[in-house]
């Protein structure tokens, strides 16, 4: 149940890690192309054949093939024009196969843009193409007194203070982690006395609704033993960000309690995340 205070069994004599994870299914899955509209596919094929790169790309594959097949048909016979049509004709067909493919196993997503952004904005970026999709966590002294703020941005990814006790794994947009894409570790016994409440919370900050991206989930573990403490699906076709839980102290024993609640992601996004935590 939301809310609910349940514990999280910490070894107290060696290192503790609690962690909690992102994952979804690989940007290149078969399956995630299923999740498209045909409206949207049409749009991202118009998109990624109005890019320089892309017709840079079939002008290079057209005359190769097209400049190939005619130079071995001239050392064999003599140039002859309606060779030339005919292979020019069949380096178009063959391009199209190759796109056809590319769209049936989820290509694309890399279609419509696989280059990283310039500038990492606050709020959601809706014409990013990759799945985008990080993971945040908000920490807070004793009095619940937001602190700073873990995220897979560089300058955020580690604990400014003590960089080895809480970090982030880094940025990942294609989704092809072999169990969680992003995670963000608190070493339970390296915090500052001071580091109490730990909120996570997903940000979607690409052009695919939350429930576009199959298999997103976000979960929470114990390195104790490797196990799942909690996992929740994100799914909302309405909301850009998901408020999952929060992690706290309390004397020497650990314990969680699950938000669950749907946001949304833009410049204000972490003011309301500190008063959601300041009132539970």
């Amino acid at each position: 149940m939301p809310n609910e205070k349940l514990e999280i069994d910490i070894p107290q004599s060696k290192s503790g890690r609690i962690y909690v994870g992102l994952s979804w299914d690989d940007i290149f899955d078969k399956t995630a192309s299923n999740t498209l509209t045909k409206n949207e596919i049409k749009g991202a094929m118009i998109t990624a054949l109005l890019k320089p790169k892309f017709i840079i790309a079939y002008i290079v594959f057209v005359l190769f093939f097209t400049l190939l097949g005619q130079a071995i048909y001239v050392a064999l016979f003599s140039f002859n024009w309606s060779v030339l049509l005919v292979l020019f004709i069949s380096s178009n067909i063959a391009f199209g196969l190759w796109m056809r493919s590319a769209l049936n196993k989820g290509g694309i997503h890399y279609l419509i843009d696989n280059q990283q952004k310039s500038e990492d904005l606050p709020g959601r970026d809706k014409k990013y193409g990759q799945f985008d999709i990080d993971l945040h966590c908000f920490v807070f002294n004793q009095n619940k007194e937001f602190l700073f703020e873990i995220d897979p941005t560089p300058e955020k990814m580690l604990n400014p203070g003590d960089p080895m006790s809480i970090y982030h794994s880094g940025e990942e947009t294609d989704g092809a982690g072999v169990f969680d894409d992003e995670t963000i570790c608190i070493e339970t016994n390296k915090l500052k006395e001071e580091y109490c409440y730990f909120a996570f919370a997903v940000a979607n900050d690409c052009a695919y609704d939350f429930d576009k991206i199959n298999n997103l989930e976000v979960r929470l573990v114990n390195s104790k033993d490797e196990k799942t403490v909690h996992q929740s699906k994100i799914n909302s076709n309405e909301a850009d960000g998901f408020i999952y839980c929060y992690v706290y102290k309390e004397n020497s024993k650990w314990f969680y309690k699950t938000i669950e609640e749907y946001v949304k992601f833009d410049e204000q996004w972490q003011d309301e995340i500190i008063k959601l935590v300041q009132t539970l």
